[in-house]
C-alpha cells in the first residue's frame, strides 16, 4: 500500500461514482457531472481537532455551503445544512451530504 506523510493529504475527484454509498444502508446516485470527491486526512489524536472527531462531518459540510458561497455570483444562494451531514437547496431539494469515515490508528 502506498505510504503517505502524515503531513500531507490526498484528494481524490471522480467522474462518475459506480457504487456510492449514504449513512447506514443507504446509496448514494450519483450520475455523470455531479461533483464527488474522497479526502483523506491525518488529524492527530491529541489536537484539539483529534478530539473532536464526531464534529468533522459537520465542519466538511458548512465548508462546502461556505465554498459554494464565495463564488461570484452565488452569495446569496439558499443553501444550508441539515443536520447532521446534508446539503439543502431552498429548504426544498437534497443536493449533496458528507460522509466521514474514521479510523483510529497508533496510540
Amino acid at each position: 500500500m502506498f505510504e503517505m506523510p502524515q503531513e500531507m493529504g490526498l484528494i481524490a475527484i471522480a467522474v462518475r461514482q459506480t457504487q456510492g454509498k449514504g449513512r447506514g444502508p443507504n446509496a448514494w446516485l450519483s450520475p455523470v457531472g455531479c461533483a464527488l470527491s474522497t479526502l483523506l486526512v491525518f488529524i492527530p489524536l491529541r489536537s484539539q481537532l483529534g478530539q473532536r472527531i464526531p464534529f468533522v462531518q459537520h465542519l466538511m459540510s458548512l465548508a462546502v455551503v461556505e465554498a459554494v458561497r464565495s463564488i461570484p455570483g452565488y452569495e446569496d444562494i439558499n443553501l444550508r445544512v441539515k443536520w447532521p451531514n446534508d446539503i439543502y437547496y431552498s429548504d426544498l431539494m437534497k443536493i449533496g451530504g458528507v460522509l466521514v469515515n474514521s479510523t483510529l490508528m497508533g496510540e
